[in-house]
């Protein structure tokens, strides 16, 4: 897929299997600086709609970094196959240290989409908290 404004679809499942699946939709834009690739979009805060979060998805062949950002928020995750990576999910609320432990991450791309699927493992204090999996599905808006 070229570099371009994109549609985004966002799901994230707290399941493996897709239940308890929630997807969001909006626009963004992709593109290419180096050898990394750049996804990047807005959306309204869950909690407080006049706040914007601000993503940026950054994706090579070996791992994805994911970063949010908005007033009082401010969240770095890498997924790497086989390896784990401790993250302090900041929250309004305070820091929560998770470990995300990554299991495998595929790519799809064609001319018109860009297909991204990443199955992970949460855990806090060594206990597992939940199975999950994302996917980003890209399309040229």
């Amino acid at each position: 897929m070229k570099d371009s404004n994109v549609t985004i679809k966002v799901t994230g499942s707290a399941r493996t299997d897709g239940t308890n699946a929630i997807t969001t939709r909006t626009t963004g834009k992709l593109y290419t600086k180096g050898s990394k690739r750049y996804l990047l979009y807005e959306l309204p805060d869950e909690d407080n709609r006049m706040v914007v979060v601000k993503h940026m998805i950054i994706f090579t062949n070996r791992n994805i970094e994911i970063t949010k950002s908005a007033p009082g928020l401010k969240t770095r995750i890498l997924y790497e196959p086989g390896a784990s990576t401790e993250t302090d999910y900041s929250t309004p609320y305070g820091n929560l240290t998770l470990v995300f432990s990554t299991k495998s991450i595929t790519y799809d791309e064609s001319d018109e989409r860009l297909l991204i699927e990443v199955n992970y493992d949460i855990f806090s204090g060594g206990e597992l908290l939940s199975e999950n999996r994302l996917v980003i599905d890209c399309t040229q808006a």
